[in-house]
Protein backbone atom coordinates (compact mmCIF):
# COMPACT_ATOMS: atom_id res chain seq x y z
CA UNK A 1 0.00 0.00 0.00
CA UNK A 2 1.24 3.40 -0.76
CA UNK A 3 1.16 6.37 1.34
CA UNK A 4 -1.90 8.03 -0.70
CA UNK A 5 -3.56 4.86 -0.51
CA UNK A 6 -3.36 4.95 3.59
CA UNK A 7 -3.88 8.42 3.68
CA UNK A 8 -7.18 8.18 1.97
CA UNK A 9 -8.11 4.72 3.69
CA UNK A 10 -11.33 4.32 5.73
CA UNK A 11 -10.45 3.18 8.91
CA UNK A 12 -13.81 3.44 10.16
CA UNK A 13 -13.99 -0.46 10.31
CA UNK A 14 -10.89 -0.41 12.61
CA UNK A 15 -12.52 2.29 14.97
CA UNK A 16 -15.13 -0.06 15.34
CA UNK A 17 -13.43 -3.14 16.35
CA UNK A 18 -11.46 -1.29 18.95
CA UNK A 19 -14.54 -0.14 20.33
CA UNK A 20 -15.95 -3.66 20.30
CA UNK A 21 -12.36 -4.59 21.79
CA UNK A 22 -12.62 -1.83 24.61
CA UNK A 23 -15.78 -3.18 25.81
CA UNK A 24 -14.87 -6.84 25.70
CA UNK A 25 -11.90 -5.66 28.23
CA UNK A 26 -14.38 -4.17 30.43
CA UNK A 27 -16.68 -7.41 30.62
CA UNK A 28 -13.72 -9.21 31.50
CA UNK A 29 -12.39 -7.51 33.84
CA UNK A 30 -15.97 -8.01 35.70
CA UNK A 31 -16.11 -11.70 34.57
CA UNK A 32 -12.53 -11.75 36.34
CA UNK A 33 -13.58 -10.04 39.55
CA UNK A 34 -16.46 -12.25 39.63
CA UNK A 35 -14.28 -15.40 39.21
CA UNK A 36 -11.78 -14.28 42.06
CA UNK A 37 -14.51 -13.18 44.61
CA UNK A 38 -17.18 -14.63 43.67
CA UNK A 39 -16.29 -18.78 42.25
CA UNK A 40 -13.35 -19.14 44.23
CA UNK A 41 -14.12 -17.13 47.26
CA UNK A 42 -16.93 -19.52 47.44
CA UNK A 43 -15.16 -22.79 47.14
CA UNK A 44 -12.43 -21.71 49.68
CA UNK A 45 -14.95 -20.63 52.00
CA UNK A 46 -16.51 -24.31 51.43
CA UNK A 47 -16.44 -26.49 54.63
CA UNK A 48 -15.57 -29.83 52.74
CA UNK A 49 -13.06 -32.28 53.13
CA UNK A 50 -11.67 -34.87 51.36
CA UNK A 51 -9.51 -35.24 48.07
CA UNK A 52 -12.45 -34.64 45.83
CA UNK A 53 -12.82 -31.23 47.75
CA UNK A 54 -9.34 -30.71 47.50
CA UNK A 55 -9.41 -31.17 44.02
CA UNK A 56 -12.19 -29.04 43.56
CA UNK A 57 -10.39 -26.17 44.90
CA UNK A 58 -7.67 -26.32 42.97
CA UNK A 59 -9.20 -26.66 39.80
CA UNK A 60 -11.54 -23.48 40.47
CA UNK A 61 -8.37 -21.64 41.82
CA UNK A 62 -6.69 -22.29 38.66
CA UNK A 63 -9.91 -21.49 36.17
CA UNK A 64 -10.17 -18.59 37.78
CA UNK A 65 -6.60 -17.50 36.96
CA UNK A 66 -7.20 -17.77 33.50
CA UNK A 67 -9.80 -15.46 33.30
CA UNK A 68 -7.07 -13.26 35.10
CA UNK A 69 -4.62 -14.48 32.40
CA UNK A 70 -7.01 -13.75 29.48
CA UNK A 71 -7.53 -10.52 30.74
CA UNK A 72 -3.77 -9.67 30.97
CA UNK A 73 -3.51 -10.55 27.09
CA UNK A 74 -6.61 -8.80 26.04
CA UNK A 75 -5.51 -5.37 28.33
CA UNK A 76 -1.87 -5.90 26.38
CA UNK A 77 -3.37 -6.27 22.94
CA UNK A 78 -5.79 -3.06 23.72
CA UNK A 79 -3.23 -0.76 24.50
CA UNK A 80 -1.17 -2.33 21.08
CA UNK A 81 -4.02 -1.33 19.27
CA UNK A 82 -5.00 2.00 21.19
CA UNK A 83 -2.38 4.09 18.73
CA UNK A 84 -3.89 2.97 15.61
CA UNK A 85 -7.22 3.73 17.11
CA UNK A 86 -5.89 7.43 17.91
CA UNK A 87 -4.16 8.04 14.37
CA UNK A 88 -7.70 7.10 12.32
CA UNK A 89 -9.14 9.95 14.12
CA UNK A 90 -6.66 12.73 12.97
CA UNK A 91 -8.03 13.32 9.94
Amino acid sequence: MDFDAAYHANFSRLDTAVSDWSTLLTHLKELDQEARKGLKGAADKADRQGVTAQVTREFIGNTAGEFGDALDQYAESQSAADPVKRKSRIR
